[in-house]
């Protein structure tokens, strides 16, 4: 249940007020500053008699420690993280979490659970709440420690045959996605099938570290934790996804079956797993997505919204060579606003595209939070994130900014948003699929790759290989699908809403970057459905999301 704070309220007052300024309005303003000014009078500086009694002074000093120690822990593992993923070097993370050992001590966190529980509903009770799901995480990664980079040293090592050649196994989504051969692409993608084993052995080995580590701690099995962490009530998102994936079924297997033959020259009938990479590059678009103009030209479209890219001095964007990155393209937050990277291959195409403009919403997005609190800052679910992130990838589905800024014809566009499309379904349907495999394996399922081919392969219905059966854990992601699920549902509701108050063409609109500035600015204070409710929105639902894709398909 949502927590209704005199800090939730002045945020609903707060943004109610941007929006009155937005349309003009002074009556509205006149409405909203005089409760905003009795708010501050009667809730200014009672944080404190929020307290219940018992906790001895001597565990508020230990927290101040905690709090500052498990902030330079997560420096440390994020840019752990971006030395592994974008540099190639080697995993640190049982060295680190070794050293971080006191902090993640049963008794901190049970200390800070007491605290947790000293509190009335509030800001401060979450905000130790997160601090709580943090050290938690830290304790899994130090149980699982060796593992955990064993599964990094295999998986920034090992190379798949490509002819007579070797190719890097991060790399292989790239060359299967790029590969005209279609037998040689089958030959690649069957190649990497000993490797997941081997993956699947180490996730094994972690999963029961993790297990037993979470029995310790009271949890029943992992979904339950999961569940805390990223704040969300999975019966009710798990229903929700069915019923999309439901919704949406007709829809994606009758634009599947008109546009994968074109699109990859493979006859429906005989689809499989290997098509997949190339019939969701899009290659024939190519020539609107030149890599050459790919970050000027977002820039330059971000500061007509009113958001700076080179103002925001702790983001730093760099160009590598696209071989140096073996991952998809991610944002790191190192610290949060002060130290932002954003690696990015020049690579011709919408993919490349697509992944520069989410991840540049997630990089504009730390670099403007204000709030100064940690678990603020850096914790809690990601599911605003992800929205904004998204919403920013959307300009990618706006006609007029197609054809204004991409150089597409009227008929291009029809065909290319089209396509978009069936990708959008394929994907969204994907996290659908992630979701509710997740939650069962994560509850404990018997037999985790049965269950997760009758989940996930009818979706999209062709024929599946061993490969796409041994995904069963290494596409596992510790229930990230939740995040990315309501961030997508979350990111159509806000595209209405601007259309709504700034207008259609709200990608050169100033005032929508001030509307995502405000947002931004706290962090995770508030969570996404308070800030949906703030806005008007009600709960996060995938209803505009479904509108949007009809939209596209007009």
């Amino acid at each position: 249940m949502t927590k209704v704070t005199p800090f939730f309220v002045a945020a609903i007052v707060g943004i109610g007020y941007f929006w009155a300024m937005i349309t003009g309005s002074n009556r509205i303003r006149l409405v909203i500053l005089s409760p905003l000014l009795i708010l501050t009078l009667l809730f200014g500086g009672c944080g404190q008699q929020k307290k219940r009694q018992g906790i001895p002074q001597s565990e508020w000093e230990k927290l101040i420690t905690i709090r500052t120690e498990a902030k330079s822990l997560y420096s440390e593992l994020m840019t752990d993280s971006y030395n592994v993923d974008v540099l190639g070097q080697q995993s640190h993370l049982e060295e680190i979490t070794t050293r971080y050992q006191s902090l993640l001590d049963r008794k901190n966190i049970q200390l800070v659970q007491r605290i947790e529980d000293s509190y009335q509903p509030s800001p401060e009770e979450t905000q130790v709440h997160y601090l709580r799901l943090f050290l938690i995480q830290g304790a899994l990664k130090l149980a699982a420690g060796q593992s955990a980079d064993h599964l990094r040293a295999l998986q920034l090592q090992s190379q798949i045959a490509d002819g007579g050649n070797a190719v890097d196994y991060r790399r292989l989504p790239d060359l299967l996605a790029g590969e005209t051969n279609r037998e040689r692409r089958q030959r690649q993608f069957e190649a990497q099938l000993p490797l997941m084993v081997k993956e699947n052995a180490v996730y094994r080995e972690i999963r029961s570290l993790e297990d037993s580590l979470l029995f310790d701690l009271g949890y029943g099995d992992m979904a339950s934790f999961l569940e805390e962490q990223h704040d969300v009530d999975l019966a009710v998102l798990s229903e929700a996804a069915e019923k999309f994936v439901k919704d949406t079924d007709s829809l994606t297997h009758t634009l599947f079956a008109e546009l994968a033959p074109k699109l990859t020259g493979v006859r429906i009938e005989s689809f499989r797993g290997y098509d997949l990479p190339v019939l969701e590059r899009g290659q024939v678009f190519d020539k609107h997505f030149p890599a050459t103009t790919m970050i000027d030209g977002l820039k330059s479209v971000l500061a007509e919204m009113g958001l700076s890219v080179d103002s925001a001095k702790g983001l730093k964007i760099t160009t590598l060579d696209r071989y140096q990155v073996g991952f998809r393209p991610a944002a790191y937050p190192i610290q949060i606003p002060n130290d932002i990277r954003l690696p990015v291959r020049l690579v011709d195409g919408l993919p490349g595209y697509a992944a520069f403009y989410h991840e540049l919403g997630h990089a504009l997005c730390c670099a403007t939070i204000t709030e100064r609190d940690f678990e603020f800052a850096y914790l809690g679910s990601q599911t605003l994130a992800e929205a904004s992130a998204f919403l920013l990838e959307q300009l990618l589905d706006q006609p007029a900014y197609l054809q204004n800024r991409l150089g597409f014809s009227p008929q291009e566009t029809k065909d290319y948003l089209r396509f978009r499309a069936l990708i959008k379904l394929i994907t969204v349907r994907s996290y659908c699929g992630d979701l509710l495999y997740e939650q069962s394996l994560y509850s404990g399922e018997s037999d985790p790759k049965t269950a997760y081919e009758k989940i996930r392969q009818p979706l999209l219905g062709y024929p599946w290989s061993d490969v796409e059966r041994e995904g069963y854990l290494t596409r596992a992601g510790y229930l990230s699908s939740a995040d990315y699920l309501r961030g997508w549902f979350l990111a159509a509701q806000l595209q209405e809403k601007l259309q709504a108050f700034v207008g259609a063409n709200y990608a050169s609109r100033p005032a929508t970057g001030d509307f995502l500035k405000k947002i931004w600015a706290v962090g995770n204070r508030y969570t996404p459905e308070e800030v949906a409710q703030s806005l008007g929105i009600g709960a996060i639902t995938p209803e505009a999301l479904r509108r949007q894709i009809q939209t596209l398909l007009q």
